[in-house]
C-alpha cells in the first residue's frame, strides 16, 4: 500500500478587486452622487431630512442633486453645496 503525504502549504487564491462603478477611464474618477426627489422644499419633515443628507453628502465629497418644484429650503441645500 502506498500513501502520499499530504501538505500543510494552504494555496489562498484571492480574486482581482472590483473596480468602482464611478471610474470612467484608466485614471480618471468621477465623484458619486445622489439624487434626492421632493414634491417641494418647504418647512416640514422630510423638507428637513432632506436638506440634512444634502449637506452631508456634500461634506463627505460626493455630489448631492436635489430635485422638487422649490420652496423656501431651496437656499438651505444651495448653501451647502448641493444642487
Amino acid at each position: 500500500m502506498v500513501e502520499t503525504a499530504k501538505s500543510n502549504t494552504r494555496v489562498t487564491r484571492t480574486a482581482p478587486a472590483p473596480k468602482p462603478a464611478a471610474v470612467a477611464s484608466p485614471g480618471e474618477y468621477r465623484v458619486p452622487a445622489v439624487l434626492q426627489v421632493v414634491p417641494a422644499l418647504v418647512t416640514g419633515g422630510v423638507e428637513r431630512g432632506t436638506a440634512d443628507v444634502s449637506a452631508a453628502l456634500v461634506q463627505a465629497g460626493w455630489r448631492s442633486v436635489v430635485v422638487s418644484a422649490g420652496g423656501p429650503m431651496v437656499h438651505e441645500i444651495e448653501r451647502a453645496g448641493g444642487l
